[in-house]
Order: structure tokens, then sequence, then C-alpha cells
């Protein structure tokens, strides 16, 4: 089921984030998978265009047992390219195997703490 999940993150030292995902308390195996993580302004309709993308293998890693890795790195250089006085994004993510229809996992709020 797709969860409202809020991320934060430093942006002097981004790191990583996790997320599990899991189809009735079961996690499945990602490795075959595609995932993009699409991320607007705050306040934008995530309908509109979207500000940027990261996507699998290199910014998104899908692995066992339900593993998604955001990298956070690839994340703000990103901010920093398009939208870099911004503090509060939205984020979807969703993951495909092969051509299958796309299947969301989570939306939320990206908060960029800005010391």
């Amino acid at each position: 089921m797709p969860t409202t999940l809020p991320i934060s993150y430093d942006r002097q030292a981004p790191g990583t984030r996790s997320i599990t995902y899991t189809v009735g308390g079961v996690a499945p195996d990602l490795s075959a998978y595609t995932g993009r993580l699409q991320v607007w302004s705050s306040g934008a309709s995530t309908t509109g265009t979207h500000l940027f993308q990261l996507g699998t293998p290199t910014q998104l890693s899908l692995g066992a047992g339900g593993s998604i890795v955001i990298d956070m790195v690839a994340f703000e250089s990103q901010v920093v390219a398009h939208a870099p006085t911004e503090a509060v994004f939205h984020y979807s993510l969703d993951v495909q195997d092969g051509s299958n229809p796309r299947v969301f996992i989570s939306s939320g709020p990206v908060a960029r703490n800005q010391p």
C-alpha cells in the first residue's frame, strides 16, 4: 500500500535515505525493477511538470527485501541546479517491472535543512 513518508536531510551532509517497500507484509525483491523519484517545488501539483527526477541505477538503488535507497547527494545536486533557495519539496516514488504498469510506492515532503 502506498504511504506518505516525509524525508529530511542536511544539505551540508546529504547522505542517503532508505525505504522498505512491502506488499501485504512481504518485501519483494526489487532488483529487476526500475524506479523513479520525481520532485516538485513545495505546493506544486504532482500532475504538473516535475522540477527534476532521480532514477535507477545511480541515483536510486532497488534491491532484495523491498530495499529502496535514495542518493540524497544526487538530490542536493539537482536542487542546487534547479531551485537552490528552496527549502521544501514534494516527491513521488514509483517502480516498474519491465513493461508492466508502474507501482506507486510513496510520496511526501522533502525538507532541505539549511544550517
